[in-house]
């Protein structure tokens, strides 16, 4: 008999449910990942919460890079758009890199010291490992630049989690993180699901 003639048949109602919590094989205790909707309003609080820091690291970017550029003028609509897009299309994209290596490196430089960036701070959110304990700076690192790499490419980690089980972002796969709330009712063990 074949492998799939020995397994049990499906009864249609038997589907898994996909669930907030995410168990794992640590003796009797769950993990419980935070909804993916929380976890993005932490981002989001982090975004305006850093902004003075990206503020800053753009207006350096803009002193040093692009002071010293000038389009010329008495050109028509159609030169005057080629020759700016020639000129700035390079320090456009390298602004925006700054501005996202900004974020990234904040992001990292709170949580490594703090344990929790601002925004899950209010959102009342940690970090934790498979292992429930909390990741270290190496692992944080990995996550944030995965992160920036992965919002680069259009959102893509974000994309990630709507399809993954547990929603987890392409960076949380990547670096082994899990984000979870912090709530005094949570429960511990499998057995108060």
């Amino acid at each position: 008999m074949t492998a799939a003639g020995r397994r049990r048949p499906r009864v249609p109602g038997d589907r898994p449910v996909v669930r907030a919590q995410v168990h794992l094989a640590a003796g009797r205790r769950a993990l419980w990942q935070a909804p993916l909707h929380r976890r993005f309003a932490a981002a989001l609080a982090d975004l305006v919460i850093l902004s003075p820091a990206m503020a800053f690291a753009a207006t350096v970017y803009v002193r040093w890079y692009m002071s010293g550029l000038d389009v010329p003028g008495g050109l028509a609509w159609y030169d005057f758009l080629s020759v700016w897009l020639a000129t700035y299309l390079g320090r456009a994209l390298g602004f925006w890199l700054t501005l996202a290596a900004a974020f990234t490196t904040s992001r990292y430089l709170i949580a490594a010291f703090a344990g929790r960036t601002p925004g899950m701070w209010l959102l009342r959110l940690d970090y934790s490992t498979a292992t429930h304990a909390p990741p270290g700076p190496l692992r944080l690192c990995l996550r944030e630049w995965v992160a920036m790499l992965s919002l680069a490419a259009f959102g893509v980690g974000w994309l990630w989690a709507l399809f993954d089980d547990a929603h987890r972002t392409l960076a949380d796969v990547v670096s082994g993180v899990y984000l979870i709330p912090r709530e005094p009712g949570r429960p511990e063990t499998e057995d108060g699901l």
